[in-house]
């Protein structure tokens, strides 16, 4: 009886951790596709006030 319970303790943490590994793992992939898009949008907002600073003037003409 005791052998059973242990085996079904360490099957619990086993099947646990590998829930958590694959929770962590989808949201640090989400989190880093966002935070890369967020770089390239702030790269593409940069290069547009460095290259054409005077965009929003161009615009209101």
């Amino acid at each position: 009886m005791m052998v059973e319970l242990f085996v079904l303790g360490c099957t619990g943490v086993v099947v646990f951790l590998h829930g958590a590994n694959f929770f962590f793992h989808a949201l640090t992939q989400h989190l880093t596709i966002r935070s890369l898009r967020f770089v390239s949008l702030e790269k593409r907002v940069n290069y547009l006030a460095i290259s054409k600073p005077n965009i929003a003037l161009e615009r209101d003409e």
